[in-house]
C-alpha cells in the first residue's frame, strides 16, 4: 500500500481514473437532462395544439 502511495504514476492513473469517471458521470446527467428538456417541450407542443 506505501509503495503504491509513493509512486507518482500511480497517484497520476488515479487522478486520471477519477476525472474520467467524473466527466463520464456529467456527461450522461446531462444527456438526460437535456433529453428530458426535450420531451417536456414536445409535451407542451402537443398540449398547446
Amino acid at each position: 500500500m506505501l509503495d503504491f502511495l509513493q509512486t507518482d504514476f500511480s497517484l497520476v492513473e488515479l487522478v486520471v481514473l477519477v476525472l474520467l469517471t467524473f466527466g463520464f458521470a456529467m456527461a450522461t446527467w446531462m444527456a438526460n437532462v437535456i433529453r428530458s428538456t426535450e420531451a417536456y417541450r414536445r409535451y407542451g407542443m402537443i398540449i398547446s395544439q
